[in-house]
């Protein structure tokens, strides 16, 4: 019997009660049988992230699927990574929201670098002294792995914006 993977996705932020978040990634996990849940959390239940180490990647992969994030941090208390990503706009942008799609691409771009560390296909992309090179060969060790204070059994994907 295969493990069944709970996806659990979320917009973090304050206020949040104008958000249609919720409603509108749930619905379409239901439409698609995608196993996930969307929730809305408000900055203040999410606790503290400690200590993120800035690391700008952006990459473009196999068949043009672009690969990025600008900081990691782990969370040892639930063996997380967590990728991060910081969309600000400024008086020039045209949009002053940030829109669902727009959060679907960045967490798209964060879960394809995952997946392109874990399947070892980030040497495609990028030479062996490349930062994010070495980053995804950690977290490809780490993964699944059985040590304690050392593992990755979970990702946390965040965007940060104004």
């Amino acid at each position: 019997m295969a493990n069944q993977v709970n996806k659990l996705y979320g917009l973090i932020g304050m206020p949040l009660g104008h958000s249609f978040s919720s409603q509108f990634f749930n619905d379409k996990f239901k439409r698609e049988s995608f196993s996930g849940e969307y929730r809305n959390f408000q900055l203040e239940d999410i606790g503290e992230l400690n200590d993120p180490m800035p690391m700008s990647i952006e990459i473009k992969g196999r068949r043009g699927r672009i690969m990025s994030f600008d900081a990691y941090a782990y969370d040892e208390a639930d063996s997380a990574l967590c990728l991060i990503a910081s969309d600000f706009l400024n008086d020039r942008d045209s949009e002053d929201t940030l829109v669902n799609s727009h959060i679907y691409d960045l967490c798209a771009h964060m879960l394809n670098f995952v997946d392109e560390s874990v399947n070892g296909h980030m040497s495609d992309y990028c030479d062996d002294s490349d930062p994010a090179i070495i980053l995804a060969r950690e977290f490809k060790k780490r993964i699944g792995k059985t040590m304690l204070d050392a593992e990755i059994m979970r990702f946390k994907l965040f965007i940060i914006s104004n």
